[in-house]
């Protein structure tokens, strides 16, 4: 995902936050994803981006991304595949 956040920024140069508008990916509600670059990378704020390709994305709200996603089981799985 931070390579397809990256392409979007330098398309933009000068920009820090951009705001992406879309349906989610699971529910088709309406969702507005505010992404600002920051020193450590990107902050999102309003939803979830997922990578489908290389250079495209899908888009999940909060509300379908809490009922699919333990996140304290995500962060878990997560922190174990990086020791």
């Amino acid at each position: 995902m931070k390579e397809v956040l990256e392409k979007i920024f330098e398309a933009h140069p000068g920009k820090s936050t951009m705001t992406i508008n879309g349906k989610c990916s699971d529910c088709g509600c309406s969702v507005t994803v505010v992404v600002e670059s920051t020193s450590g990378g990107y902050g999102l704020l309003g939803g979830i981006l997922d990578t489908t390709s290389s250079e495209n994305f899908s888009i999940t709200c909060l509300d379908c991304y809490k009922s699919h996603h333990d996140i304290s089981k995500r962060y878990a799985s997560n922190a174990a595949s990086t020791q």
